[in-house]
């Protein structure tokens, strides 16, 4: 029996919404995950190998940054996703709003304060 794999078509908002998720829950689970993908390998010789590849990669101090990256930047934009698509919102508040998001980001590009993350 041969098994088919269908994509699904998401819309912009619909992926944001899944990838904050992923993101978010990923980062809840993360010591967890450190934690339990070593009692993995004791299973079998093909598990082992990709587990240990899989927590090696996890543990990388640049996978470390990009997560917490990602979960920053996916707390200014998700709003912003939540935001535009209202029709109660006029065209200038929702350029408005997403001018003020895109100042926040690139504040946070620009600044080298250790507060920027709080």
């Amino acid at each position: 029996m041969q098994c088919k794999l269908e994509t699904k078509k998401f819309s912009q908002m619909q992926f944001m919404f899944i990838h904050h998720d992923v993101v978010n829950k990923f980062d809840e689970l993360f010591p967890a995950i450190v934690v339990n993908v070593p009692e993995l390998s004791n299973t079998n010789r093909a598990i082992s190998t990709t587990t240990s590849s899989l927590l090696a990669n996890i543990k990388k101090g640049s996978f470390i940054l990009s997560l917490l990256v990602c979960e920053h930047v996916f707390s200014f934009t998700l709003p912003l996703s939540n935001y535009l698509p209202n029709p109660q919102h006029d065209l200038a508040s929702a350029v408005k709003y997403a001018d003020d998001n895109l100042d926040k980001l690139q504040e946070l590009h620009i600044s080298n304060s250790s507060d920027c993350w709080v």
